[in-house]
């Protein structure tokens, strides 16, 4: 095609390809339906593998939701019987702070539940004259193990809310959990 002026210098040419469209379209086509079915079996197993993983995943959280609901049965059991006990059950944690207190203990020791906890033991119902050796004791037992007065039965003296000491007898057990 001729444009402009007719020097040689502003001579342009262009040229034109015709090509048959169905030709090239069949090309394509001949390569994008495989690619098409690998991206479709791709997509059916990626959606096989998330439904498998999504009931795998609901199965594991009703067993743990069963598991939770047992767990929660069982501390409500022990908590009852710990409460309903006929003997008083105080419990104590590791630096001798009070951290249980059932009803026999609140009617022996005069102390409410709510005042108790988060006191220390020693300084609520153990006798002055028995406080360092219960501290030593238990220093003993959390730095070696050892221990002289766990799981006997010993007849010793506490106190009242109101300062009276009284005869007892006294079981210690100590309870190992994980934290301590």
């Amino acid at each position: 095609r001729l444009k402009g002026s007719r020097s040689s210098r502003s001579l342009q040419w262009g040229i034109l390809v015709r090509s048959d469209r169905d030709g090239v379209v069949a090309h394509i086509r001949s390569r994008l339906v495989p690619v098409g079915l690998v991206g479709l079996g791709g997509f059916i197993l990626m959606f096989g593998v998330s439904l498998w993983a999504n009931q795998r995943q609901q199965r594991e959280q009703k067993t743990s939701a069963a598991a939770l609901r047992a767990l929660a049965e069982s501390e409500a059991r022990t908590r009852t019987v710990l409460h309903d006990a006929m003997d008083a059950v105080v419990v104590m944690d590791a630096q001798g702070i009070i951290s249980g207190w059932n009803t026999q203990a609140e009617a022996i020791f005069g102390w409410e539940m709510v005042e108790v906890l988060g006191r220390s033991l020693v300084a609520t119902i153990v006798p002055p004259q028995y406080r360092d050796a219960h501290r030593q004791g238990v220093a003993r037992y959390l730095s070696t193990g050892e221990a002289t007065v766990l799981n006997k039965r010993i007849e010793i003296s506490a106190l009242r809310k109101d300062g009276t000491e009284f005869p007892i007898e006294l079981t210690i057990t100590p309870l190992k959990l994980e934290r301590g």
